[in-house]
Protein backbone atom coordinates (compact mmCIF):
# COMPACT_ATOMS: atom_id res chain seq x y z
CA UNK A 1 0.00 0.00 0.00
CA UNK A 2 1.89 3.35 -0.97
CA UNK A 3 2.12 5.79 2.08
CA UNK A 4 -0.38 8.27 0.89
CA UNK A 5 -2.99 5.87 1.53
CA UNK A 6 -1.48 4.76 4.82
CA UNK A 7 -1.39 8.31 5.80
CA UNK A 8 -5.16 9.19 4.97
CA UNK A 9 -5.82 5.98 7.14
CA UNK A 10 -3.86 7.14 10.42
CA UNK A 11 -5.43 10.42 10.33
CA UNK A 12 -9.08 8.68 10.00
CA UNK A 13 -8.49 6.22 13.04
CA UNK A 14 -8.77 10.09 14.75
CA UNK A 15 -11.80 10.66 13.20
CA UNK A 16 -13.66 9.76 16.56
CA UNK A 17 -12.00 12.34 17.99
CA UNK A 18 -12.92 15.09 15.60
CA UNK A 19 -16.57 14.08 14.45
CA UNK A 20 -18.61 16.46 17.21
CA UNK A 21 -16.21 19.22 17.19
CA UNK A 22 -16.79 22.28 15.77
CA UNK A 23 -15.23 22.10 11.78
CA UNK A 24 -13.88 25.59 11.98
CA UNK A 25 -11.95 24.47 15.20
CA UNK A 26 -10.55 21.80 13.62
CA UNK A 27 -9.84 23.53 10.88
CA UNK A 28 -7.85 26.51 12.59
CA UNK A 29 -5.79 23.64 15.05
CA UNK A 30 -4.99 22.34 11.98
CA UNK A 31 -3.66 25.41 10.34
CA UNK A 32 -1.76 25.78 13.89
CA UNK A 33 0.21 22.67 14.03
CA UNK A 34 1.17 23.28 10.28
CA UNK A 35 2.17 26.80 11.60
CA UNK A 36 4.69 25.31 13.88
CA UNK A 37 2.60 26.82 17.21
CA UNK A 38 3.40 23.64 19.21
CA UNK A 39 6.73 23.37 21.02
CA UNK A 40 8.09 21.06 24.23
CA UNK A 41 6.26 18.85 23.07
CA UNK A 42 7.38 15.53 25.25
CA UNK A 43 5.82 12.60 27.72
CA UNK A 44 6.12 13.99 31.41
CA UNK A 45 4.89 12.45 34.90
CA UNK A 46 2.62 9.80 33.00
CA UNK A 47 0.91 12.56 30.27
CA UNK A 48 1.74 14.35 27.22
CA UNK A 49 2.83 17.99 27.90
CA UNK A 50 3.24 21.25 25.45
CA UNK A 51 3.00 24.60 24.70
CA UNK A 52 1.09 26.03 22.27
CA UNK A 53 2.13 29.62 21.15
CA UNK A 54 -1.02 31.66 18.71
CA UNK A 55 -0.91 34.82 17.00
CA UNK A 56 -3.81 37.22 16.18
CA UNK A 57 -6.48 37.90 18.09
CA UNK A 58 -6.21 35.11 21.11
CA UNK A 59 -2.11 35.86 20.50
CA UNK A 60 -0.59 33.99 23.72
CA UNK A 61 1.33 30.88 24.99
CA UNK A 62 -0.99 28.28 26.44
CA UNK A 63 0.47 25.11 28.78
CA UNK A 64 -1.54 21.84 27.17
CA UNK A 65 -1.52 18.62 29.31
CA UNK A 66 -3.17 15.68 27.60
CA UNK A 67 -3.85 11.99 29.43
CA UNK A 68 -2.17 9.32 27.78
CA UNK A 69 -4.55 6.73 25.97
CA UNK A 70 -2.48 3.88 27.76
CA UNK A 71 0.35 3.52 29.98
CA UNK A 72 3.06 1.40 28.36
CA UNK A 73 6.06 2.43 30.14
CA UNK A 74 6.02 -0.71 31.97
CA UNK A 75 6.56 -2.58 28.85
CA UNK A 76 9.19 -0.52 27.10
CA UNK A 77 11.66 -3.23 26.98
CA UNK A 78 8.98 -5.68 25.09
CA UNK A 79 8.79 -2.89 22.45
CA UNK A 80 12.20 -2.46 22.26
CA UNK A 81 12.43 -5.95 21.50
CA UNK A 82 9.63 -6.29 18.59
CA UNK A 83 11.76 -3.25 17.19
CA UNK A 84 14.85 -5.17 17.69
CA UNK A 85 13.78 -8.04 15.77
CA UNK A 86 12.46 -6.24 12.80
CA UNK A 87 14.66 -3.78 11.66
CA UNK A 88 12.31 -2.95 8.29
CA UNK A 89 9.86 -1.15 11.12
CA UNK A 90 12.92 0.90 11.87
CA UNK A 91 14.23 1.22 8.39
CA UNK A 92 10.36 2.47 7.29
CA UNK A 93 10.62 4.86 10.20
CA UNK A 94 13.33 6.41 8.78
CA UNK A 95 12.04 6.53 5.49
CA UNK A 96 8.85 8.41 6.75
CA UNK A 97 6.99 5.31 5.89
CA UNK A 98 4.59 3.13 7.58
CA UNK A 99 5.87 -0.49 7.10
CA UNK A 100 2.56 -3.35 6.56
CA UNK A 101 3.74 -5.51 9.00
CA UNK A 102 4.19 -2.75 11.79
CA UNK A 103 0.54 -1.44 11.12
CA UNK A 104 -0.74 -5.06 11.01
CA UNK A 105 1.11 -5.91 14.43
CA UNK A 106 -0.50 -2.61 15.42
CA UNK A 107 -4.19 -4.09 14.37
CA UNK A 108 -3.88 -7.90 15.59
CA UNK A 109 -2.32 -7.11 19.04
CA UNK A 110 -5.03 -4.01 19.74
CA UNK A 111 -2.16 -1.74 20.98
CA UNK A 112 -4.44 1.04 22.31
CA UNK A 113 -2.22 4.07 20.00
CA UNK A 114 -5.43 5.09 18.89
CA UNK A 115 -8.44 6.38 20.51
CA UNK A 116 -11.74 4.27 20.95
CA UNK A 117 -14.75 4.94 23.06
CA UNK A 118 -13.17 5.06 26.53
CA UNK A 119 -10.18 6.69 25.33
CA UNK A 120 -11.87 9.65 23.43
CA UNK A 121 -14.17 10.04 27.32
CA UNK A 122 -10.63 9.90 28.71
CA UNK A 123 -9.26 12.89 26.21
CA UNK A 124 -12.29 14.75 26.83
CA UNK A 125 -12.22 15.20 30.05
CA UNK A 126 -8.09 14.50 31.58
CA UNK A 127 -7.13 17.17 29.15
CA UNK A 128 -6.15 20.65 30.76
CA UNK A 129 -4.94 23.79 28.99
CA UNK A 130 -4.20 27.42 30.59
CA UNK A 131 -6.88 29.30 28.40
CA UNK A 132 -10.41 30.10 29.27
CA UNK A 133 -11.80 28.04 27.01
CA UNK A 134 -15.01 25.87 27.94
CA UNK A 135 -15.15 23.26 25.53
CA UNK A 136 -13.85 20.04 26.56
CA UNK A 137 -10.70 20.13 23.91
CA UNK A 138 -9.69 23.14 23.30
CA UNK A 139 -8.38 24.77 20.08
CA UNK A 140 -5.06 24.85 21.81
CA UNK A 141 -5.51 20.88 22.94
CA UNK A 142 -7.26 20.32 19.38
CA UNK A 143 -3.98 21.49 17.98
CA UNK A 144 -1.57 19.54 19.91
CA UNK A 145 -3.45 16.55 19.18
CA UNK A 146 -3.26 16.94 15.52
CA UNK A 147 0.50 17.76 15.59
CA UNK A 148 1.11 14.76 17.26
CA UNK A 149 -1.12 13.04 14.31
CA UNK A 150 0.81 14.66 11.72
CA UNK A 151 4.08 13.46 13.40
CA UNK A 152 3.24 9.98 13.32
CA UNK A 153 2.35 10.17 10.17
CA UNK A 154 6.05 10.93 9.04
CA UNK A 155 7.54 8.89 11.69
CA UNK A 156 5.25 5.95 12.68
CA UNK A 157 7.51 5.14 15.89
CA UNK A 158 6.08 8.53 17.58
CA UNK A 159 2.92 6.53 17.17
CA UNK A 160 3.83 5.10 20.70
CA UNK A 161 3.80 8.42 22.34
CA UNK A 162 0.42 8.57 23.12
CA UNK A 163 1.07 5.42 24.99
CA UNK A 164 3.96 7.02 27.57
CA UNK A 165 6.96 5.87 25.29
CA UNK A 166 9.11 8.24 23.30
CA UNK A 167 10.81 7.46 19.85
CA UNK A 168 14.49 8.90 20.81
CA UNK A 169 14.36 6.20 24.35
CA UNK A 170 13.27 3.60 22.20
CA UNK A 171 15.67 3.85 19.33
CA UNK A 172 18.14 3.82 22.51
CA UNK A 173 17.04 0.82 23.73
CA UNK A 174 17.50 -0.66 20.36
CA UNK A 175 20.90 0.28 19.86
CA UNK A 176 21.84 -1.10 23.05
CA UNK A 177 19.63 -4.12 22.75
CA UNK A 178 20.98 -4.83 18.88
CA UNK A 179 24.52 -4.01 20.86
CA UNK A 180 23.89 -7.17 22.96
CA UNK A 181 23.13 -9.08 20.24
CA UNK A 182 26.46 -8.16 18.50
CA UNK A 183 28.35 -8.78 21.45
CA UNK A 184 26.91 -12.52 22.36
CA UNK A 185 27.22 -13.55 18.31
CA UNK A 186 31.20 -12.01 18.72
CA UNK A 187 31.45 -14.14 21.76
CA UNK A 188 29.72 -17.22 20.27
CA UNK A 189 31.74 -17.06 17.09
CA UNK A 190 34.58 -16.78 19.01
CA UNK A 191 34.52 -19.99 21.29
CA UNK A 192 33.19 -21.84 18.20
CA UNK A 193 36.73 -21.34 16.75
CA UNK A 194 38.51 -21.57 19.67
CA UNK A 195 36.55 -25.28 20.27
CA UNK A 196 37.21 -25.86 16.73
CA UNK A 197 34.12 -26.28 15.69
CA UNK A 198 33.69 -23.76 12.74
CA UNK A 199 30.70 -24.69 10.45
CA UNK A 200 31.42 -26.06 7.28
CA UNK A 201 29.79 -25.32 3.89
CA UNK A 202 25.91 -25.18 3.90
CA UNK A 203 26.49 -25.88 7.61
CA UNK A 204 24.62 -23.62 10.39
CA UNK A 205 25.23 -22.95 14.39
CA UNK A 206 21.53 -22.19 16.43
CA UNK A 207 23.04 -19.11 17.87
CA UNK A 208 23.47 -17.65 13.82
CA UNK A 209 19.52 -17.24 14.05
CA UNK A 210 19.74 -14.92 16.75
CA UNK A 211 20.59 -11.61 14.52
CA UNK A 212 18.17 -13.05 11.75
CA UNK A 213 14.56 -10.87 11.59
CA UNK A 214 11.84 -12.03 12.26
CA UNK A 215 7.86 -10.99 13.01
CA UNK A 216 7.38 -10.97 16.90
CA UNK A 217 4.57 -13.22 18.24
CA UNK A 218 1.50 -12.13 19.28
CA UNK A 219 1.88 -14.07 22.31
CA UNK A 220 4.32 -11.98 23.59
CA UNK A 221 2.17 -8.70 23.78
CA UNK A 222 1.18 -7.34 26.82
CA UNK A 223 -2.45 -7.06 26.98
CA UNK A 224 -3.78 -3.77 27.77
CA UNK A 225 -7.15 -2.46 29.02
CA UNK A 226 -8.30 0.38 26.30
CA UNK A 227 -8.01 3.34 28.21
CA UNK A 228 -6.13 2.30 31.26
CA UNK A 229 -2.92 4.48 32.86
CA UNK A 230 -1.10 5.26 35.59
CA UNK A 231 -1.12 9.09 35.09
Amino acid sequence: MKAGTRKRTLESLWKLVWKDIDKSRIRRAKQEAKAGAVAQLAVKEGEIQAVVRTGGPTRGSYHVSIPLLADYTAHRQEVVRWLTYCPRWIAAHFAGQWDEGFWTFIEENELAVFPNDTTLEKLQWGTKCTCSDWEPLCVHALTVLAEMVAQAEERPLRIFRFVGLEETDLLDGVHQMSADIYETVQSNWIRTIAEQKTPSDGETCDWMYEVEESTPSGRLVPQFRAGTSNS
